[in-house]
């Protein structure tokens, strides 16, 4: 194979073209930029000490410590409530064989919003109902609960609205040099099949974009592996035939992967203000304090305090430490205080999820 030629990129060239030679330069020079700005952001936060927590804030729920913790919310942060409002002696969870039901045993007299919009429409119609049929209640929804959790006031007070500005001046600029490299690659490309492959690659970044938009961490994920393959697999099939080509189609490439750092960067820039700070804090040394619980002090807790033990469900559940707790093979997994066997927990938010997930398809 010869050598690529790369003479479209040398300054002293007098073939050089400003234009590629500014789709190199500029999206290294803009992801240095950020990377800098995200640090400077990073590095008052490191700087906090986190101690050992060993109860939750009070007077949050589990959904409220997910958003505060994570800055979003998942549909299964949501549905921890069912465990929480299942611990407070609302409503009892029925196992039957491999079908669920959730019967209200007394009104929800709490003051939380949330909690009582969640209550309220599992229980519209009737004081008892089966978990396989909640995509057929007309008034169940978690979009108007994750709407107000997150919504723009509670916003404010976790993170600053400059880091906000900030994404959307990433997220423009990433667009902007997107479509600037589309347009340097077509204006410089003669080789018809090459041409293809740049258009194919171009809809393979696309579902970078997309990754933006989708709410679950799991869809995000699927996005930028089909982004990735995509780009690849195309790329393989229409090489460019000549080296000038080649060389512009490396340049293309190196552009898409700085977008797709910037979009990273993006991601990971929101800066918290003071109380955001102080509460991460105190949720990631509640954290800590979970995951350091063993084998023996989980029992301990069990045979000392049952109730205590599912308290911190929820909690434990929404901050990704139960399934720490249960790989540990624990002896009272069989135990029925949530009305099934503590090992089923899994089982059962995977299926109140799946029919959450049909009523949201429905376009409830």
């Amino acid at each position: 194979m010869g050598k690529i030629d790369f003479s479209v990129l040398d300054v002293a060239s007098t073939n050089f073209d400003l234009s590629i030679f500014l789709m190199l330069i500029i999206p290294v020079i803009l992801v240095l930029i950020f990377l800098v700005i995200y640090f400077v952001y990073k590095s008052r936060f490191s700087k906090r000490k986190i101690e050992l927590q060993k109860e939750p804030l009070e007077n949050f729920n589990s959904a409220d410590i997910a958003f505060l913790y994570k800055g979003t919310l998942e549909k299964r942060d949501i549905i921890s409530l069912i465990i929480y409002l299942t611990d407070k002696g609302y409503l009892e969870i029925i196992n039957s064989d491999s079908s669920y039901k959730i019967r209200k045993l007394k009104e929800y007299d709490g003051i939380d919003y949330n909690e009582e919009k969640l209550f309220n429409e599992l229980f519209y119609s009737s004081d008892e109902i089966n978990v396989a049929d909640i995509y057929k209640l007309p008034y169940i929804s978690l979009r108007k609960i994750k709407d107000n959790i997150t919504r723009e006031e509670n916003m404010y007070k976790v993170y600053e609205k400059n880091s906000f500005k900030v994404k959307r001046i990433i997220f423009v600029i990433s667009v902007l040099l997107y479509l600037f490299s589309m347009f340097c690659v077509f204006s410089h490309n003669e080789d018809e099949n090459s041409l293809l492959g740049v258009l194919f690659c171009a809809f393979g970044l696309m579902p970078c974009f997309l990754s933006l938009i989708i709410e679950e961490e799991i869809g995000k994920k699927f996005c930028l592996v089909v982004a990735f393959f995509l780009s690849l697999i195309v790329f393989l099939i229409f090489m460019p035939k000549n080296n000038n080509n080649l060389a512009l189609f490396i340049v293309l490439l190196s552009a898409f992967l700085c977008i797709a750092l910037l979009l990273l960067i993006r991601k990971k820039m929101s800066c918290r203000t003071e109380f955001g700070f102080e509460i991460y804090s105190k949720i990631e040394g509640f954290k800590k304090y979970l995951e350091s619980l063993k084998k023996a002090d989980l029992e301990g807790m069990f045979r000392n305090d049952r109730k205590m033990f599912y308290s911190l469900l929820p909690y434990a559940y929404v901050l990704g430490v139960s399934k720490k707790w249960f790989s540990y093979d624990l002896d009272f997994l069989n135990d029925t205080y949530l009305g099934f066997e503590l090992k089923k927990l899994s089982a059962f938010m995977k299926l109140f999820l799946e029919n959450i997930n049909k009523t949201a398809s429905s376009g409830r």
